[in-house]
């Protein structure tokens, strides 16, 4: 059996999930996996990854198989051919182990399964985009132009679309001309109340002995924009400690700023937590960072988790200038932006933010109405909404002569 865990509208409904990376800290997917299987569905997480995998992760039984060796018996290097037949059997026998009515296929690096088997055993198929990924820097034009084809194809042939939020929802659909995916944003359950700080997250904010604790959670990588976050902290008043929670090793350019703040002792790196962690450890803190380069509309159009994480542990946000976040900001009115990449804008938005007379209680207050309002039982409502249609589909296939 995969993981179910109640009858409900989705009942019998067998889904496979694909996911080419670790699944422990991937808090959509697992949200995702979830709530079709609160819905009735079989739900299981089939990973292709190096990485050991649990067997279970609340629930939802974990499928986790190594990729083949890239050395032969012979202990010489497989041919590039050999080796990508090698990994689509892999792939293939991963997907359809259990047997799936459909296969949700998590981020490019798996849709072309999904295609595949919806193209030769007429599988149904869910794309679920988590990024835009032709809109992604760092890459070659080649690699661009060949996951935009892709991600045409995909577009067209899944039986259902999934975006991050709705402003990279709208891309998408003017760029492929299609219909907008059905956007469903990563966030926090609705609490009722502040969670209770972990004891481990307590004894580091023990240890810090900070007077005003900022915190960032996620990715340690340049396309952050945490180098200017953490230039700012020496530009600001002493009571002032900024505490990193990610995957280590940062980058490099990080990493090189990280060496000079470790100087003064008021930056420090902890390793990353497991989602249903994560806000008892961020609520020790007293507000929350959200950064980003917008060096690609990938990252323009983001709409960060760790935003709405903050905001259900109550914190208040100093944020990064983008799209989607000054939406937000001006909505509900969590915290402040801040001009991304820009040392002295972060330290004159923290200083702003906890001097400014009221402006910390409005700031918390509007992080919890953001909170009430965007949480994960909205999402998902919304996603077996859509599966349920799907499902509908799937039986009225089987009853064709």
């Amino acid at each position: 059996m995969m993981g179910t865990h109640s009858a409900g509208p989705l009942h019998g409904l067998r889904v496979t999930m694909l996911l080419a990376s670790p699944v422990t800290f991937d808090a959509r997917v697992l949200r995702e996996a979830t709530a079709l299987a609160d819905a009735g569905a079989d739900v299981v997480i089939a990973c292709l990854v190096t990485e050991l995998q649990p067997e279970t992760v609340g629930g939802i039984r974990i499928r986790a198989v190594a990729p083949p060796s890239i050395l032969g018996a012979n202990g010489r290097r497989v041919g590039a051919l050999r080796r990508r037949a090698q990994l689509a059997r892999a792939w293939i026998s991963l997907a359809t182990a259990d047997d799936p009515d459909i296969i949700h296929c998590h981020e490019i690096f798996t849709v072309w399964v999904g295609m595949l088997l919806s193209t030769l055993r007429r599988i149904a198929f869910v794309y679920d985009a988590h990024e835009l990924y032709p809109e992604t820097s760092g890459h070659t034009r080649r690699t661009i132009r060949n996951w935009r084809m892709l991600e045409w194809a995909a577009v067209r042939m899944a039986w259902l679309v999934i975006a991050a939020n709705d402003l990279r929802s709208q891309r998408m659909a003017h760029t492929y001309r299609t219909d907008p995916p059905l956007a469903i944003r990563n966030v926090p359950p609705l609490l009722p109340q502040r969670p209770a700080p972990d004891p481990l997250a307590a004894e580091m904010r023990a240890d810090v002995a900070a007077d005003t604790l900022l915190i960032y959670q996620g990715a340690l990588s340049d396309t952050r924009g945490l180098d200017a976050v953490v230039d700012a902290i020496a530009l600001l008043p002493e009571r002032y400690h900024l505490a990193l929670i990610g995957n280590p090793p940062p980058a490099p350019q990080l990493a090189a700023r990280l060496a000079v703040a470790a100087e003064h002792g008021r930056v420090h790196v902890f390793p990353p937590v497991k989602p249903a962690e994560m806000l008892s450890w961020l609520v020790v803190a007293d507000a929350g960072v959200v950064t980003y380069v917008p060096d690609c509309l990938n990252n323009s159009l983001c709409a960060p988790n760790k935003m709405h994480d903050y905001a259900a542990a109550g914190l208040p946000v100093l944020a990064a200038s983008l799209p989607g976040v000054e939406r937000d900001l001006e909505e509900y009115g969590p915290g402040l932006s801040f001009t991304p990449c820009d040392p002295e804008s972060f330290a004159r938005a923290a200083e702003q933010l906890f001097t400014e007379p009221g402006l910390l209680e409005r700031s918390r207050e509007g992080a919890r109405r953001m909170h009430e309002s965007l949480n994960w039982p909205n999402e998902a409502e919304r996603l077996v909404a859509a599966y349920t249609v799907l499902q509908h589909r799937l039986c009225a296939r089987r009853r064709r002569p």
